[in-house]
């Protein structure tokens, strides 16, 4: 089938004045040899005055041709405005895809180094083992507890680590935070210290993980510090809350405020002696 040709307006235009050039041309062909063969002056005069008109006519025929021109060239103008508007739009898409495409390798490059940290560190506390006696290998977040928790541990019975930096405050009326620090600071170095190549390397790979969150460039940082919260006890917890109010835990303190590590803690009253050391956005609030 064949398709149709759709005749645009200046097309229009150049076939009219082309149609009136050919017009005044044929007509010129009969009514010039005509006058020319009058002989009288009066014919003659006409005769002349007939080259006025045709020169006359020419000159309009030259304008109009003139402003045929400067549509042309203004319908070219336009097109040309089209085609940039197109190609800036074109460019301003691939712009928003690219970054779109760099925003999504960033973050799963974030996520694969990420998950790898957390699951190494993960593997890192299963691997522990601490033999308070040799009947009783503790294994895991079960080193952390015996030193922790409200049992039997490295503190004596029902005393642990809490309990007893808690019970030293409040019994000998400490009250400036520089003296609560202090406590703190030699109960958790008796804990340490029984078990620093544990400890040190627990803390520093937590601690690294929250600097690599931190520094990362993506959104909802908290999301992730949340998957890292619901995977600890609340042994470490209270054991993270002790370590960041020590010398040796000083630069975690500022990620535990930051991303609520805390929350767990927020509704115990066994840890209202040392509470206030840290913000309250460390425990949600």
């Amino acid at each position: 089938m064949m398709k149709c040709y759709k005749i645009g307006k200046n097309e229009i235009i150049f076939i009219i004045m082309l149609f009136i050039i050919i017009s005044i041309l044929v007509s010129s062909y009969f009514i010039i040899p005509q006058l020319a063969k009058a002989e009288t002056a009066e014919s003659m005069g006409q005769f002349g005055d007939q080259f006025g008109v045709v020169n006359a006519l020419f000159s309009g025929l030259a304008f109009a041709g003139l402003i045929y021109t400067i549509l042309l060239q203004k319908d070219e103008l336009k097109a040309q405005r089209e085609e940039l508007s197109f190609t800036r739009d074109e460019i301003r898409g691939q712009k928003e895809e690219l970054e779109l495409q760099n925003s999504t390798l960033t973050l799963q490059r974030f996520e694969t180094t990420f998950f790898n940290m957390l699951s190494q560190h993960n593997e890192m506390v299963r691997n522990q083992t601490y033999l308070p006696t040799s009947d009783n290998p503790l294994v895991g977040k079960e080193v952390i507890r015996y030193f922790v928790a409200k049992k039997k541990g490295f503190f004596g019975s029902e005393s642990g680590l809490i309990n007893v930096i808690c019970t030293t405050i409040t019994t000998n009326n400490i009250s400036r935070d520089v003296d609560k620090l202090a406590q703190i600071n030699v109960y958790y170095d008796k804990v340490y210290n029984k078990r620093p190549n544990f400890f040190g390397v627990y803390y520093r790979s937590l601690y690294r993980i929250f600097v690599f969150i931190d520094n990362s460039k993506i959104d909802n940082k908290e999301m992730y510090s949340d998957i890292i919260r619901s995977q600890l006890s609340d042994d470490e917890i209270t054991m993270l809350l002790v370590n960041g109010l020590a010398e040796k835990g000083q630069k975690f303190k500022k990620y535990i405020e930051q991303y609520a590590l805390l929350d767990n803690l927020s509704g115990r009253d066994d840890i209202s002696a040392i509470k206030s050391l840290y913000l309250p956005s460390a425990y949600g609030e």
